[in-house]
């Protein structure tokens, strides 16, 4: 039998469980968001030599590596392309919304419950998030290949490095802002932010004893990876907060 104890995985087709929450996110550069009645979803068609370059050879050399070996394997579940995306700030969610102390706690479950039209009309408690220097940031940072990592057992990431030694001075600068956000939110919501490390999602293992088994892999694969994004760059000019009810459905209004 296949136990699946991720909570952000329900199925192999795959299928994603309900996870609702919101994040700052970079805006994905060229056409990537889809009208979805009267919000806007991250809806990537990456295509290599494209502003997409690296998303589209990430899904490739993926794809390159037996997407049915890896579900057979390991069982892996790879997030659609469509949705790939790099995070600047994670907010709250159904993962942690019980660190949040009360009163502040009891603004979020319905705003929670109503993703992703619920973007439009947040709790008051997220002005710490939209009146933060984070939401002010304006420049151009450009990303890289750096390599694979496999982050608590269970979710399979490409990490990012600045391109040039410009990204890396606004990579440093961005990195400052997102701290004093970091540390109130530590204040007003008791959450605790990973130091920062931007990166791509490719897809979840359904459960921890699987992911273990896929680490021995991690150091060829991106052996692989590196040798097919060694010219690939992204580029971001702007972020905004993005409202999710699955790891593959992100909406901004």
């Amino acid at each position: 039998m296949i136990t699946i104890t991720n909570n952000k995985v329900a199925g192999f087709e795959p299928r994603w469980a309900p996870f609702a929450g919101f994040s700052v996110l970079f805006d994905n550069p060229g056409n990537s968001l889809a009208q979805v009645g009267d919000m806007l979803q991250i809806a990537c068609v990456p295509h290599e030599n494209g502003p997409l370059d690296l998303y589209a050879r990430l899904e490739n050399t993926l794809n390159e590596l037996d997407r049915d070996l890896l579900i057979r394997t390991y069982l892996f579940c790879p997030l659609p392309s469509s949705s790939y995306h790099v995070t600047v700030w994670d907010g709250i969610n159904d993962g942690n919304i019980g660190a949040i102390p009360q009163p502040v706690r009891s603004e979020w479950p319905e705003f929670l419950a109503k993703l992703p039209c619920s973007i439009r009309t947040p709790p008051k408690s997220m002005s710490v998030v939209t009146l933060s220097a984070l939401m002010n940031w304006a420049s151009s940072i450009s990303f890289k290949f750096a390599k694979l990592s496999l982050w608590g057992d269970q979710v399979l990431v490409a990490r990012l490095q600045p391109a040039d030694e410009a990204s890396e001075q606004i990579l440093s600068a961005l990195s400052t802002i997102r701290t004093e956000l970091s540390e109130t939110a530590r204040r007003e919501f008791g959450l605790i932010a990973r130091d920062y490390t931007p990166h791509v999602s490719l897809g979840y293992f359904a459960n921890r004893e699987h992911g273990q088994l896929a680490d021995a892999r991690i150091e060829h694969w991106t052996e692989r990876f590196g040798a097919r994004l060694i010219n690939s760059t992204i580029t971001f000019s702007s972020l905004d907060v993005y409202g999710f009810t699955d790891m593959a459905s992100f909406f901004k209004s």
